[in-house]
């Protein structure tokens, strides 16, 4: 977070944060299997704050595929199925190509 806060604009820290708040979302992360990405122990309080991080992540970048699909892959293994749905719709009208390979 001090990183984001020297440099609010630097895009490797931003990108780099998604998986933290994934991890912050979890209350026990050694759960966590393939098959099970939240493990089934989704701590609501951090839940929020990253649905927020990546709400806010793809209101900043709404052009950039990479940041989109970063994102999208983090609502999903989350349960944010309304904002995963919406980040996939951005994609779409970017670059349709992407969802026949990359999100599958």
């Amino acid at each position: 977070l001090k990183a984001q806060e020297l440099n609010p604009q630097n895009l490797s820290t931003l990108r780099g944060l998604v998986s933290l708040y994934y991890f912050l979302a979890l209350q026990d992360i050694s759960s966590v299997t393939k098959d099970n990405p939240t493990g089934n122990n989704i701590d609501h309080f951090y839940l929020e704050i990253a649905q927020n991080y990546y709400k806010n992540l793809s209101i900043s970048y709404p052009t950039d595929v990479g940041v989109l699909a970063l994102v999208e892959r983090y609502q999903k293994m989350l349960g944010l199925t309304v904002d995963y749905e919406i980040t996939v719709e951005q994609i779409k009208a970017l670059r349709p190509d992407l969802l026949d390979w990359y999100l599958k």
